[in-house]
């Protein structure tokens, strides 16, 4: 449910993960939150530091925090926002995304 495309659904779907008590999970929650919120979704995304090297996630935090994190933003990649959505928008937020997997 993580990957659905509506942000109350991932809302959700990250309260019920943050019960399960994971570390990883707990300290990481308002990142997470961030990333489903479209009015901070670009900031948060900027601030959230995923690299192999210099990164500031553990080994273990990285197996359990990746797939999370990629099932968000491939949710957010195929979301669309109202009927009359506009091209533009989900071009910059598909460009915002990519950047971020691509360093």
């Amino acid at each position: 449910l993580v990957g659905h495309p509506l942000p109350a659904v991932q809302t959700l779907a990250l309260d019920v993960l943050a019960r399960w008590g994971q570390p990883p999970l707990l300290k990481y929650r308002k990142q997470l939150g961030g990333l489903v919120d479209g009015k901070t979704f670009r900031e948060t995304l900027a601030l959230f530091d995923v690299d192999a090297q210099g990164s500031t996630l553990a080994a273990d935090e990285r197996s359990l925090l990746l797939p999370l994190l990629c099932r968000l933003l491939f949710a957010r990649l195929t979301r669309r926002v109202g009927r009359g959505s506009s091209k533009s928008g989900m071009a910059s937020t598909r460009a915002t995304v990519f950047a971020f997997f691509g360093g």
